[in-house]
């Protein structure tokens, strides 16, 4: 996959799956910028703070999802870009 010159906006991207992720895809050329593809990598779970798990798991991901939209359509002139999700269990 060529991602040379496409904008990556990844939340979550220091540690683990994240940060495997972050260096595939610096390695394929991705780079920060105007953003082309949105990956929303970011995740906890537990009971005792359900708040905070369904502000990193649900909102997190919908603020995410929508500053990232603002910025693609922006950016892209209203071409629209990819989007990601994605939620993990620590």
């Amino acid at each position: 996959m060529d991602l040379s010159g496409k904008g990556v906006f990844l939340t979550g991207g220091a540690r683990g799956l994240g940060r495997g992720m972050t260096e595939a895809l610096l390695s394929k050329g991705a780079k920060f910028g105007a953003v082309d593809i949105c990956i929303n990598n970011a995740g906890i779970i537990d009971e005792r703070v359900w708040e905070k798990m369904f502000a990193v798991n649900t909102v997190a991901q919908i603020r995410g999802s929508q500053l990232a939209l603002d910025h693609m359509r922006r950016d892209r002139g209203g071409r629209g870009g990819l989007i990601i999700n994605t939620v993990s269990v620590s």
